[in-house]
């Protein structure tokens, strides 16, 4: 199913957002719009600011993510995320194209990282 695909990538990238491992995310990010630095500014301003640390989202969070349409006759997915800090769910929202490879699999661009 396609929502497990994207649920993957997903999961995927909070796991790096938790570890810090910026250089990662931008380095997987097939269209770099957001710098190494400009992620983690994100999301430490807003730990600093709202929100305590950033923190791994209940299982439900992932299924009912706000927002997963196509655009571009189906060739790439929309997923707006809202990524949670101290164990709640936030306002920040991870923005996201995914685009399906030659194997079957979702790359990711983030589009945008903002308080909804």
């Amino acid at each position: 199913m396609e929502k497990d695909k994207i649920i993957e990538v997903l999961k995927h990238l909070v796991q790096l957002l938790l570890a810090e491992d910026y250089e990662r995310i931008y380095e997987d990010d097939i269209e770099k719009r957001l710098t190494v630095e400009m992620i983690k500014e994100g999301i430490d301003e807003y730990a600093e600011d709202f929100g305590g640390p950033l923190s791994e989202p209940d299982e439900d969070a992932y299924e009912n993510a706000r927002s997963m349409f196509p655009i571009l006759n189906g060739t790439k997915m929309v997923v707006n995320f809202d990524l949670w800090f101290d164990g709640e769910e936030s306002d920040l929202t991870l923005s996201l194209e995914l685009v399906k490879n030659a194997e079957g699999k979702y790359e990711f661009a983030i589009t945008n990282l903002y308080i909804m």
